[in-house]
């Protein structure tokens, strides 16, 4: 009896006609979808299978690759720039079972922070109380524990309906080095170490905390985030990571969470902060990137964060701010953005995106 041979998944190939397609007969929402969903199956295809093969059919899957990104990131079909941003009163915020009185106080507090509906857990299932809240989400405050076995007071937001969760951690602190590429741009080893960096775009504060730790023990960072619940969720993790007598402690001193527009915010701190503690050497800007095989995490931070792409005017303020330099993630293969000009731009290489490094 003779097996068959396993059929290898088929490459979906996307074209921007269906868009046309669409368009024309006026269901152009139901055809981005459809194309969305193409563009998915056909980085995952590739993306799993980019080592495998001869050499030929290898160099030939990259470029695919390449080419297939390229084309979704022009059309902005991998995330929806108006979804998610999640308000806070769109949240219920509950406890763990048989809570702490300190629990049930910074509850109570979150709630009032994000004007969010405090719900008593008591013996409900995480899903029944996510049904109380418009987006299902939870702000949950719950117990957790340090790699000592000691128990601290944990904040995440939670999803129950895929399981999933969001909390400040110090997320790829394996790649904290003056080495990493991102250090190696918002601090050069030629240059004076900054002593006080600004990540407008900070989201769960990982590359925050990473940037205080390795630009030196001076160094602060204001990590600035438009998402009130995550700004509320960064703002308490760091006061947890600082009291947690971990590599990332002291660095979490450094840095301060601010919940705001990062571009009122940067165009505020040019016309004020020009000398002294209040002036900004480096602003850092990461905008959202499309990734081919996201985690359960990245799904629901896409649903909190705000996924507005960075534009011109937020660069220009960044750029009135820094008194050194501004760096911003671009994705590899892609014309450099705001008519800046090679001449004008040291590119960091990174792993699948670069560090573009403008001195101001």
């Amino acid at each position: 009896q003779v097996s068959a041979a396993p059929r290898r998944p088929r490459e979906l190939h996307f074209s921007p006609s269906s868009l046309d397609a669409g368009a024309k007969s006026g269901n152009s929402s139901g055809s981005v979808s459809a194309t969305r969903l193409a563009l998915l199956a056909a980085l995952g295809a590739l993306w799993t299978r980019r080592s495998r093969g001869s050499s030929e059919d290898r160099r030939h899957r990259r470029h695919r690759l390449r080419a297939v990104y390229r084309e979704a990131l022009s059309h902005d079909l991998l995330y929806d720039p108006t979804q998610g941003e999640v308000a806070g009163s769109d949240l219920v915020v509950s406890t763990a079972k048989h809570p702490t009185h300190e629990m049930e106080l910074q509850a109570e507090a979150v709630s009032r922070r994000l004007g969010a509906t405090l719900v008593q857990r008591r013996r409900r299932s995480l899903q029944d109380v996510a049904d109380e809240a418009r987006s299902g989400l939870i702000y949950f405050v719950c117990r957790g524990k340090r790699r000592d076995d000691s128990v601290h007071i944990r904040h995440e937001i939670l999803d129950p309906s895929s399981n999933s969760s969001l909390s400040t951690n110090p997320r790829m602190w394996p790649f904290a080095s003056r080495s990493e590429p991102l250090i190696r741009a918002v601090c050069p080893a030629e240059g004076e170490e900054p002593l006080h960096v600004v990540d407008a775009t900070a989201g769960l504060g990982g590359t925050a905390l990473r940037m205080a730790f390795s630009c030196g023990a001076r160094c602060r960072v204001t990590a600035v985030e438009i998402s009130e619940p995550l700004a509320c969720l960064l703002d308490h993790g760091l006061q947890r990571m600082a009291g947690e007598a971990e590599p990332w402690s002291e660095p979490a001193t450094r840095v301060r969470a601010v919940h705001a527009d990062a571009l009122t915010f940067l165009q505020s701190r040019a016309l004020t902060a020009t000398s002294g503690d209040a002036a900004v050497d480096v602003v850092y800007l990461n905008p959202c990137m499309n990734v081919s095989s996201p985690s359960k995490e990245d799904l629901l931070l896409h649903r909190v964060a705000c996924l507005r792409p960075i534009e011109q005017d937020l660069f220009e303020a960044a750029a009135a701010c820094a008194k050194k330099r501004v760096v911003l993630r671009h994705m590899r293969g892609l014309d450099l953005p705001f008519g800046l000009s090679s001449a004008a731009v040291k590119r960091v290489k990174g792993g699948r995106s670069d560090f573009l490094v403008v001195d101001t």
